[in-house]
């Protein structure tokens, strides 16, 4: 991550980090939906990675969300045989620019989104509470 992003952050609006950062559009590109890598959260799942992409995109479809699963991610908990974890994520969203073509109505978990101090991607809740 730039270093400069979390001092620029502070002195920004959260509408506009896309206008300060530097990299436009890499957050939204090889992130993963998980802050813990094996365990379910109260609203991001992992899932057994030998069951492919198909519990992915019906997560996904669930909860409403732009994302295509690309892999899963190399960190899992391994359970009777069986690997779970989290899946890194791109957005189909983005415009050439980097900037989000669905801005104004982009998922919640878009908007709660608060950059990371390091290159994994964790974002906050689904849904409003």
């Amino acid at each position: 991550m730039n270093e400069l992003l979390p001092i620029l952050r502070d002195k920004a609006a959260p509408s506009v980090l896309c206008d300060i950062c530097p990299d436009p559009g890499q957050c939204c590109k090889g992130f993963v939906l998980s802050p813990t890598f094996g365990a379910p959260t109260d609203n991001v799942p992992s899932f057994w990675h030998d069951e492919g992409e198909a519990p992915v995109w019906a997560w996904l479809e669930q909860n409403n969300l732009p994302f295509i699963p690309v892999r899963p991610h190399e960190s899992f908990a391994e359970h009777e045989g069986r690997r779970r974890g989290a899946w890194y994520f791109e957005c189909p969203e983005l415009k050439s620019d980097g900037r989000c073509a669905i801005y104004k109505t982009r998922p919640y978990l878009c908007r709660s989104y608060s950059p990371a101090s390091d290159a994994l991607c964790v974002f906050g809740q689904i849904t409003p509470s």
